[in-house]
């Protein structure tokens, strides 16, 4: 029956296992503030947004005057006619304005 032993890494091989850590090192140091800045800049108010879209709060009154209203927010809202009023309004200047510069909107050519 045959044993293995496992022989010490070479020179070569811990040359290469070092440089790899330092490029993944170097990669997540220039990664690193982009992912802390679209973390704080993106995601924590997306996720803000939604928690909030549920909830009934006073910003003045601070964390301790949230009320959970659940759906009633948006179904207020769908109830709105100025509401819906302004989202057709909006659908309507997006279907005719963008047609009619396409130039502006980077849409065309260069005339």
């Amino acid at each position: 029956m045959e044993t293995l032993t496992q022989k010490p890494p070479t020179a070569s091989k811990r040359r290469a296992w070092s440089l790899q850590r330092g490029e993944t090192l170097a990669g997540l140091l220039f990664v690193g503030p982009m992912l802390i800045g679209g973390t704080i800049l993106v995601l924590i108010p997306i996720i803000a947004t939604l928690v909030l879209g549920f909830a009934d709060w006073n910003f003045v009154q601070g964390f301790s005057g949230i009320r959970w209203v659940g759906f009633q927010n948006f179904i207020n809202l769908f109830q709105d006619e100025m509401f819906i009023r302004s989202v057709r309004n909006n659908y309507i200047f997006l279907l005719t304005r963008t047609d009619l510069h396409p130039g502006v909107y980077g849409i065309g050519g260069l005339d």
